[in-house]
């Protein structure tokens, strides 16, 4: 047991992490209301930023039998994402399979927002399909258990996890700049309330 004083809270947490190299840290979490995930300094939002340790954030719904777990991964790589970063997300997620006798699916979504020069105007779906399909047998996921949506992910992965009853999201969180996160925010952080089910967030080497 070790107790830690220091404001912000959350400083002396990573900063504990840091020294003692957990290999997964553990959260209770809660519903967030939009003042506070606007306003405050929340801990659970600033465990997304900056913990160093895979998180766990655990919502008290008991898992399910057996239990599902869902990797969001980015095939295009076109989110800031590194590639080895979606390695460690199957990597994790085939390792609670392993331990608790599950079943791993992948994710992946292709959005086109509005008047974004960004993206093609129309998404080859065949070909995302096809990407996230090859990734799946690369890691021993059936082509069954890889889902491609077109619809944005605040609104399919939520879906996606209600429908397969899941236990665990497993999705990446990527260190942004001040005004990155006033602008856009994290997908983790926009995601946590919208998913019922635990979310381990995963940070890239």
């Amino acid at each position: 047991i070790t107790a830690l004083w220091g404001s912000p809270a959350h400083l002396s947490i990573v900063q504990h992490f840091e020294s003692e190299k957990p290999s997964l840290v553990l959260k209770s979490t809660a519903h967030h209301n939009r003042v506070a995930r606007l306003f405050l300094a929340n801990e659970d939002w600033e465990l997304v930023r900056h913990c160093p340790a895979p998180l766990l954030l655990v919502k008290g719904l008991p898992w399910t039998e057996p239990a599902v777990f869902i990797a969001a991964v980015d095939p295009d790589h076109l989110r800031d994402k590194p590639e080895s970063l979606d390695s460690k997300l199957i990597g994790h997620s085939l390792e609670l399979r392993d331990r608790f006798n599950g079943e791993v699916h992948l994710y992946h979504y292709d959005w086109i927002p509005p008047l974004s020069g960004l993206y093609p105007l129309q998404i080859d779906a065949e070909q995302e399909r096809a990407k996230l399909a090859a990734m799946g047998a690369a890691n021993g996921v059936a082509d069954s258990h890889c889902h491609w949506s077109d619809v944005v992910i605040d609104d399919s992965l939520p879906a996606l996890a209600e429908r397969l009853d899941a236990s665990v999201v497993v999705m990446g969180a990527i260190s942004r700049s001040a005004i990155d996160r006033v602008l856009i925010g994290s997908t983790a952080e926009r995601l946590l309330d919208g998913l019922a089910c635990d979310v381990l967030v995963v940070k890239p080497d």
